[in-house]
């Protein structure tokens, strides 16, 4: 776990974090159109839930990003301070040792901003209503109607 804060977190917390509030944007605003989307068809439930499942899942991954750009606001601001006159390599340490401490939760953050941006994706872009009605097909056998 180290591995990945070393070599995929810390190049990623050095992201200015107006670029994470900008994704979290531009991730509340796919839900949002898709949900309304939803709204306006007469289609039944069965057919769309996977839309809704992408929505939720764009929601969560707006939430993650905006609350990752609310946690490395304060160090960013100190390490990139004009005043300061950091070099890099003094801004990578800054930032290397804010985040240390509690490396694993960075870990788990970005991984679940991966996570939530490939569900959103797969259940936007792949229509699983065949595996609602297969499922209601085997219940209807059981049940015997």
């Amino acid at each position: 776990m180290k591995i990945i804060y070393e070599y995929i977190c810390l190049p990623l917390l050095h992201i200015n974090n107006n670029v994470y509030t900008f994704f979290s944007g531009i991730a509340v605003s796919v839900a949002t159109n898709i949900f309304t989307t939803i709204c306006i068809d007469d289609f039944p439930f069965s057919s769309q839930w996977n839309l809704y499942v992408a929505s939720f899942s764009f929601t969560i991954l707006s939430g993650l990003l905006l609350f990752i750009a609310t946690k490395i606001n304060g160090f960013q601001e100190f390490a990139n301070n004009p005043g300061n006159e950091f070099n890099n390599q003094m801004k990578d340490i800054i930032i290397h040792e804010a985040t240390e401490e509690n490396y694993k939760s960075w870990v788990k953050r970005f991984f679940l901003v991966v996570v939530s941006l490939v569900v959103g994706i797969v259940f936007l872009a792949t229509d699983f209503s065949w595996l609602i009605s297969g499922i209601i097909e085997l219940m209807m056998k059981k049940i015997g109607g």
